[in-house]
């Protein structure tokens, strides 16, 4: 069952059906109860309430951020002040990696898509770099805090470390992260 949910983990869907890695977890679960390997009673304590609350929190303000045009907003008002390549991925890189602090990374990732698309494409530029900045920075940017990707969320809750400490620990590590992130992704480029 472990090498069964890895697998379909590490490729993003149960092989023969049409499923994703929610479904992967469900089914590796459910199986889990099915074959006694785990109580219902311990399946059960083992799902954080808390946790689940607070991340179904930032899917609605993420939803409705993105749905309001803030990201967007966001984006066009630090992207028209750039005026190279290297200043557009700079920027998109600080955008993503703020906004994926405070809000759940992959809602950031699919709200500044298709901008970062308008923008490269404007400007005659590879959108696969500024892609690829967007996408590994908000990985990066959700280092910061608690509400910045549902690991933080789970460590938060279950260590009750409070947000600001978790921060001030994290953060600083993040910015690093990004620098050095930066850097590299400019070389290649």
């Amino acid at each position: 069952i472990l090498v069964f949910s890895y697998v379909a983990f590490s490729i993003g869907r149960v092989p023969g059906l049409r499923s994703d890695r929610l479904a992967a977890a469900q089914i590796g679960g459910a199986l889990m109860v099915t074959v006694g390997g785990l109580s219902l009673e311990k399946a059960q304590l083992a799902i954080d309430g808390g946790t689940l609350a607070l991340l179904f929190g930032m899917m609605v303000i993420s939803a409705a951020l993105e749905i309001s045009g803030a990201f967007g907003l966001v984006a066009r008002w630090l992207t028209r002040r750039v005026r190279t390549q290297v200043g557009l991925a700079a920027a998109i890189m600080g955008v993503s990696a703020v906004l994926s602090a405070f809000m759940i990374n992959d809602v950031v990732c699919i709200a500044l898509t298709p901008l970062v698309l308008a923008i490269t494409r404007r400007l005659g530029c590879d959108p696969k770099p500024h892609l690829l900045a967007l996408a590994t920075s908000s990985n990066v940017g959700s280092v910061a805090t608690i509400t910045g990707n549902p690991q933080n969320m789970l460590i938060g809750s279950v260590s009750r470390v409070p947000y600001a400490r978790f921060s001030l620990m994290l953060a600083p590590v993040a910015a690093v992260a990004l620098a050095v992130h930066f850097l590299s992704l400019i070389h290649i480029s």
